[in-house]
């Protein structure tokens, strides 16, 4: 007789745990980030802070590092 399947693992408030995803940015950051790193662009202010937000929303280890 096969073993019996576990039901998936709850938190205390009943509610089924969710697995953490990897961020990732999006293809056009990506995109953006690529050209400008092999300088075949100048990023405008606003694409500074686009690239600038993504780096930041990725980081896994909030506030300063020893």
């Amino acid at each position: 007789m096969p073993p019996k399947k576990q039901p998936a693992k709850k938190n205390t408030d009943g509610k089924k745990k969710k697995t953490e995803s990897k961020k990732q940015s999006g293809n056009k950051v990506s995109s953006l980030a690529s050209k400008v790193l092999s300088g075949k662009k100048t990023p405008t202010k606003k694409e500074i802070k686009s690239l600038a937000a993504s780096v930041l929303s990725q980081d896994e280890t909030k506030g300063k590092r020893k």
